[in-house]
């Protein structure tokens, strides 16, 4: 990994992106996509229990959930904490905002959906995991996308998508449980239930500290 690794003047370091080419639609992918790749399916094809559950490594759970969501797989075939609008990837094919892919900040499935139709993630399409939102478009899968709110305003400007792209998903930030600048929520219903840190960047130490101190604080209490 030494070859992909930029570390900066302050001691900060990234993955340097453009590294790979997704195999279904040119997309360029970032290393750290690739590595999370190899290492999802090293855990993946370890575990044998009913539902898969992915989570990133900087999230936590802020209320109880697997009641609410879990019968939600019964009717689809995985339920993600995001939507991504394929205009987003700008380098893709067939980059229309339709054709986007759900992300696994929070990602809950059954294995056996997993192992019947061999979707263990990859970054053939989009980026990482895109490869089970493209299975699930091309074979009339549903799926499940939970209210979020990474896309509010800075990030639509940023990234230049538009409201309607995400609308269908899109809850204020004015609702987060925790005060984290660039922290993402989700909700099962009106319930907020995951919190993921970041978004959008790397964070300086400062950060880090104040994501313990906050989350830390919630959890206790």
């Amino acid at each position: 990994m030494d070859d992909t690794t930029v570390i900066g003047a302050d001691g900060t370091f990234r993955q340097r992106s453009r590294d790979w080419v997704g195999k279904i639609d040119g997309c360029t992918v970032a290393a750290g996509s690739k590595y999370g790749e190899w290492g999802f399916n090293v855990g993946l094809k370890a575990g044998k229990r009913k539902y898969v559950c992915a989570l990133d490594n900087d999230a936590i759970f802020l209320n109880e959930w697997v009641d609410d969501i879990s019968p939600l797989l019964e009717d689809n075939l995985f339920i993600s904490n995001r939507w991504d609008p394929g205009n987003l990837f700008r380098e893709a094919r067939n980059n229309i905002p339709r054709l986007g892919m759900a992300r696994p900040m929070f990602w809950m499935m059954k294995r056996a959906n997993m192992e019947q139709h061999n979707l263990y993630p990859n970054c053939d399409y989009r980026d990482i995991w895109g490869n089970i939102t493209y299975f699930a478009q091309q074979n009339g899968y549903d799926f499940f996308i939970l209210p979020n709110s990474y896309w509010d305003g800075p990030m639509r400007k940023r990234y230049h998508i538009t409201f309607h792209d995400i609308k269908a998903q899109y809850m204020s930030n004015d609702g987060h449980l925790l005060d984290i600048p660039y922290g993402e929520q989700a909700w099962i219903g009106d319930k907020p239930f995951f919190f993921h840190q970041t978004r959008g960047a790397y964070r300086a130490t400062a950060a880090l500290d104040e994501w313990l101190e906050k989350a830390g604080k919630y959890l206790d209490g």
